[in-house]
């Protein structure tokens, strides 16, 4: 049997977890696009808008699903680098960080991001498997200065929870499963989402905060 419902029943959930550190100077972050539908539950309870953070894997080049890495726009983690040529490394950050660019320009589009530096910055996802996505998008982050930085998820595997507690101030969760199979194992539904509906809900909490 699975741990949860639906994305909408984990977001309700890990609001209540959330509300100590939910304070005016609260910014609200997303991994899309799985993280932007728990995010946006998050955002229209407390009126704030939604910032993305664009981050992606490195495929290995034998085994494209299995992630030597990951990329946002500005920094990148490298987790394994041998037997791998640097060439490959550096062609794959190159070509992920344009199409990163691109999706960010189109999810975001007119809408401005708030300044963070000070601020306790909340990133957001549906769930973590290894850890290395959301450690690019802490990274990222922690570069602009905030007070703080918490990472929320319904699902984290626990030996990745206890990685991330060395790089999040906080970390925020409904269920460390052991085993832990996927992250979508885990949930009755789990369907997945297209561009046009998480830069929907984008546009929507941005207009409830901004209102």
């Amino acid at each position: 049997m699975a741990l949860l419902k639906n994305r909408a029943e984990a977001a309700e959930r890990l609001l209540i977890l959330l509300a100590e550190y939910i304070t005016d100077d609260v910014e609200l972050f997303a991994i899309p696009r799985g993280g932007v539908p728990i995010a946006y539950v998050i955002a229209k309870a407390i009126g704030k808008q939604i910032e993305v953070v664009m981050v992606k894997k490195i495929g290995h080049p034998a085994h494209p699903e299995y992630a030597i890495g990951a990329v946002t726009l500005q920094t990148e983690i490298i987790t394994i680098q041998e037997g791998i040529p640097a060439s490959y490394i550096q062609s794959q950050i190159k070509s992920i960080r344009k199409k990163l660019e691109e999706r960010y320009t189109y999810f975001m589009g007119n809408m401005e991001p708030n300044a963070i530096r000070g601020k306790t910055v909340i990133i957001v996802d549906d769930g973590i498997a290894t850890g290395n996505s959301m450690l690019a998008a802490i990274q990222l982050i922690r570069s602009e200065g905030p007070k703080k930085i918490i990472v929320a998820a319904p699902i984290i595997p626990p030996d990745t929870m206890q990685k991330l507690q060395l790089d999040a101030d906080e970390v925020v969760y409904l269920y460390a499963p052991e085993p832990f199979l996927s992250v979508g194992r885990h949930y009755d539904e789990f369907r997945q989402l297209t561009d046009q509906q998480v830069k929907l809900q984008l546009s929507e909490a941005y207009s409830y905060a901004n209102e």
